[in-house]
């Protein structure tokens, strides 16, 4: 079983989480497909045009690739490594398509999250739960990002991965913090070089550049767009590179772009605790809960005690075999992620109560040589995200957290996915507002209580787009065209018949 990647959503249930922030354009390479400035659209530009004439023109071939009894198309397109060097390397994206069942609106590109989840796989994911209209209305598209999946994908030496899969990814004390962060700095070095030149540049720009290109090969105009999760990143790129570009975009459960890691991590932290507080308030509500009769407060302090045995002494599997602390923490957390999978969490958490661990290692989906991170998972967030906190900063940062977050304060903070402080290739994203000036409208969906990232992202999101427009659903999960029948309707609404819900307009449904 292979542990769920960090963000990626799917039908009919999230598998795991963070969205993950990102600024807008700063560097001189963002430069390379915009002339310079921000939003200037290259086809506006006569030696633009020229210099990336063989991407934008390029002529693609669909065969068919059937999934599960859905038909599907598959074809290849071909990008620049570099950006800012289109005569350079090239590296193909793998796409895949659904098409449109009804009366055909055009092309609807979609992005699941991750960062590096299969955008490929999603597409059949999607015609099962995004909606009978929008399948009908839409080709629905998707693709691997460059650097995952079927798109020449990042590679790590299976030793390095091993030898980072064995380092303490919930660190203590100081010491161990920078021997995680020495552990993270070499199995970084080890997967770059066997990744060759691709390895620094997997950034949400270079993406968002990509992108721009499907739409060309699409042969539309202008860009229809659903990200999700990390999707809403690539999204809100685009629109700050190619804001006349932009159709009909629907950004769900939102990130924040000018937030640096360190805010991140800290607004992810408390979206899990408050997920989790939210699963024991509603105890009482589930018969197999196995906390009935016991305070929140109580139920949270055996959790936490269960962990921190965890942590020093694996606890063992009956038939053999031991569960971490890192699979526990992904056991729990997995499970948090959207209500209806709560009820599966109770019997993870009963079972354990009786000295049972063999449901959290089935939970966890996790093996002892799979590393905490995906490298697909990290490069993107390390080149998007600002991270210059030494290691006592971060332990200090850990150890705040913890008076308000005690459950996931440590191992979010302070382990797991903060891998970047040693990267071997600098950030390529600085935290900026993102205003999109020139878009169409953009539909922000935010989450009262988001299980990844707190609700205040995605309204902070939607007062920096100039042409934003808040929808929210008040209730827990990740993923509101999951979670919300009602938020699924009206997100539908927009890209069909370009019809935006009522300012200030709350799903509770």
């Amino acid at each position: 079983m292979k542990k769920p990647e960090n963000g990626r959503l799917a039908w009919p249930v999230v598998v795991l989480v963070a969205v993950a922030l990102a600024g807008a354009v700063s560097t001189a390479a963002a430069g390379a497909m915009t002339g310079g400035r921000t939003g200037q659209d290259p086809h506006g530009d006569p030696a633009g045009q020229r210099r990336f004439a063989k991407f934008y023109g390029q002529a693609v071939t669909w065969t068919s690739c059937d999934i599960e009894a859905i038909p599907l198309q598959c074809a290849r397109v071909r990008v620049p490594v570099d950006w800012s060097r289109p005569d350079g390397p090239v590296v193909s994206l793998a796409v895949s398509r659904h098409l449109a069942t009804g009366s055909r609106r055009g092309s609807l590109l979609l992005d699941p999250g991750g960062p590096g989840a299969s955008g490929v796989d999603f597409v059949p994911q999607a015609v099962g739960g995004i909606g009978a209209d929008l399948v009908a209305a839409y080709d629905l598209v998707g693709w691997d990002p460059r650097g995952s999946g079927r798109s020449h994908p990042l590679t790590c030496p299976a030793g390095a991965d091993a030898a980072f899969a064995s380092a303490d990814g919930s660190p203590d004390t100081l010491r161990e913090r920078r021997a995680y962060e020495t552990a993270a700095a070499g199995w970084a070095r080890a997967c770059m070089r066997a990744s060759g030149p691709l390895f620094a540049h997997v950034d949400s720009l270079s993406t968002a550049r990509d992108m721009d290109v499907l739409r060309a090969v699409l042969k539309e105009d202008r860009l229809d767009y659903a990200g999700y999760s990390y999707g809403t990143v690539l999204g809100y790129h685009y629109a700050d590179l190619f804001p006349y570009r932009v159709g009909r975009m629907v950004l769900d459960s939102a990130g924040d772009p000018t937030l640096d890691y360190r805010a991140w991590m800290r607004g992810n932290t408390s979206a899990k605790e408050d997920a989790l507080n939210g699963y024991l308030r509603s105890c009482d509500d589930r018969a197999g809960c196995p906390f009935h009769g016991m305070t929140a407060a109580r139920a949270r302090d055996w959790l936490l005690a269960l962990l921190k045995q965890a942590d020093t002494t694996p606890l063992p599997v009956t038939g053999g075999g031991t569960v971490t602390q890192s699979m526990l923490y992904d056991a729990v957390y997995g499970q948090l992620i959207q209500p209806h999978t709560w009820a599966r969490l109770d019997q993870v958490l009963a079972a354990l109560r009786h000295g049972d661990a063999g449901p959290a290692l089935e939970a966890s989906g996790e093996k002892d040589t799979d590393p905490p991170i995906t490298i697909a998972n990290a490069a993107p967030l390390c080149l998007d995200l600002p991270d210059h906190r030494d290691a006592r900063q971060v332990m200090a940062d850990a150890r705040r957290g913890e008076r308000r977050q005690p459950v996931f304060s440590r191992p979010t903070i302070a382990g797991t996915n903060t891998v970047c402080a040693r990267w071997p290739v600098p950030p390529v994203v600085r935290p900026h507002p993102v205003g999109a000036y020139g878009a169409a409208p953009i539909l922000v969906v935010g989450i009262t209580h988001d299980t990844a990232g707190p609700y205040a992202w995605a309204r902070s999101l939607s007062r920096q787009l100039t042409s934003g427009r808040l929808l929210t659903y008040d209730g827990y999960g990740h993923g509101a065209v999951i979670a919300s029948a009602c938020a699924r309707t009206a997100e539908g609404r927009y890209l069909i018949g370009g019809v935006l819900p009522a300012p200030g307009t709350v799903c509770r449904t």
